[in-house]
């Protein structure tokens, strides 16, 4: 199916640009986060963060192996100085984003010119913060006087998800692993596990406050949120959704592990046991638990007279994505949820940047309703991006073109995103309410099924959430 014109480079980066946004433009943003050499000394805690210490050991069972230095600056300027040592993108970012930017255009995902790099930059340096971790330096930064200073208890929260990310990069080191992985689902599994993780133990501590410290803790979480919020409005909303995916699903895939019957499934889960991609992550029963295993597929071959740029992989979420494109945000997931494999290259052709794409499906039924999205998706593109969808048995192929920053072109809004990342906020919370994983699962796949993301916020007159939620319960009771 390849085609020797420009419109073909476009249409693999339809497919691959959510990762090529996740993982080009997002590893440069998590940049700051690399491997480094642990200093082999026993390591001792200052008074006011001895406890939390404990208290991540305690919970998590692995042990710190190394010294962590602690450094308390109490002016809030000088903290800000310190812990931001970021003088913007790169200049092989910049170039990368501007490929990105072309790409995310063929695929839908916005038009104009979004300045990925930019948006990158500003998402992780925007957010006020009382705690930072600079693992370069091997250090952790906390805005207060010494170590007889009473610490918030956002600030004593945020310690105890710092801490249990370094004391798990020094147990599995994670950070090395992320640095080394070879595609963007390894590198998005390993940052969801870290994270998810991080964030199990957060909850876990957080639940101990009493009433006071729980209203402090909650005003002064919604305040830095909402500050956040307001400082990266400018970023496009399905290159933010992209960046949050692994967090979003490694959160709830974490959830569900700590509630299964083996004590020691996250701790396989990090080693022996590391989920292929995040859609066993999204599905820990179904997908993680029988091992659903990744499709065998090729990359694309650049088309005569192309120029190669890069070779990316989409994953779940981004498939997703882009059959929204074309069908309801239901449709999409269900799917999308067929993904065994895919693999796009993007190049450079006639002067345009095109992108192709191979999406293998887990099934022919699957590869039937990605092969129904991506035809509808290409009838939504422009006639200058030349978009092409084939098929070669449960190999979805497709071909696009960017059709430039000026190109009137319509593009994905938060219901796209939502109906991916929801359905994992659900499981989430019906593994803590129920504390059963196969449950929670069946109920949140079957609801994300026959509902849009908005009537779970009571946006349809017609749908009762809760009462929807109930039925698909008991229903899923007597099946699973």
């Amino acid at each position: 199916m390849a085609r020797l014109t420009a419109r073909r480079r476009a249409s693999v980066a339809v497919a691959l640009v959510v990762a090529l946004g996740a993982l080009s433009v997002g590893a440069w943003a998590l940049g700051e986060w690399k491997p480094f050499a642990h200093p082999s000394a026993e390591p001792s805690w200052p008074a006011n963060i001895a406890p939390l210490a404990r208290y991540v050991e305690d919970t998590t069972r692995v042990r710190f192996s190394a010294h962590v230095n602690v450094e308390f600056i109490a002016d809030a300027q000088r903290f800000l100085d310190r812990v931001t040592n970021d003088d913007g993108p790169s200049a092989a970012a910049l170039a990368n984003s501007a490929t990105d930017e072309a790409v995310g255009r063929a695929l839908g995902f916005w038009s104009g010119e979004p300045h990925l790099a930019d948006s990158a930059h500003l998402l992780r340096t925007s957010g006020d913060t009382g705690v930072e971790w600079l693992p370069e330096e091997h250090v952790v930064v906390v805005r207060a006087k010494d170590e007889k200073a009473e610490l918030s208890p956002i600030d004593r929260a945020d310690l105890v998800m710092v801490l249990t990310e370094i004391a798990d990069d020094q147990h599995y080191q994670l950070n090395e692993r992320m640095d080394r992985a070879p595609t963007p689902q390894d590198f998005q599994v390993l940052a969801g596990l870290a994270i998810g993780e991080a964030l199990w133990v957060l909850d876990r501590y957080t639940s101990r406050f009493d009433n006071d410290e729980a209203e402090v803790y909650r005003a002064d979480r919604s305040s830095r949120g909402k500050e956040f919020n307001d400082a990266v409005t400018s970023v496009n909303l399905t290159f933010r959704s992209l960046r949050v995916a692994s967090q979003t699903v490694g959160t709830a895939f974490v959830a569900a592990l700590h509630r299964s019957s083996d004590g020691r499934a996250m701790q396989h889960a990090f080693t022996s046991a590391v989920p292929a991609a995040i859609d066993q992550m999204t599905m820990p029963v179904h997908k993680y638990g029988q091992r659903d295993p990744l499709e065998h597929v090729e990359p694309p071959a650049v088309p005569a007279g192309g120029e190669y740029l890069y070779t990316r992989q989409m994953g779940p979420f981004g498939v997703h994505l882009l059959l929204a494109g074309g069908v309801p945000p239901r449709d999409a997931l269900e799917a999308a949820d067929g993904w065994g494999n895919d693999s796009f290259i993007a190049y450079q052709l006639e002067g345009r940047v095109c992108t192709d794409a191979r999406i293998v499906a887990d099934d022919k039924a699957a590869a039937d309703r990605i092969e129904h999205g991506l035809k509808a998706w290409a009838a939504t593109r422009p006639a200058a991006s030349q978009a092409l969808v084939g098929r070669d048995d449960t190999t979805l192929l497709l071909s696009v073109c960017d059709p430039g920053a000026k190109a009137a072109q319509p593009t994905l809004d938060a219901a796209a995103s939502d109906q991916f990342l929801d359905r994992a906020d659900l499981l989430r919370d019906r593994v803590s309410a129920t504390g059963q994983p196969v449950l929670s699962e069946c109920i949140a796949v079957r609801f994300y099924r026959d509902h849009a993301a908005a009537d779970l916020r009571g946006a349809n007159p017609d749908v009762n959430p809760f009462e929807a939620i109930d039925t698909i319960g008991y229903d899923c009771v007597s099946s699973v």
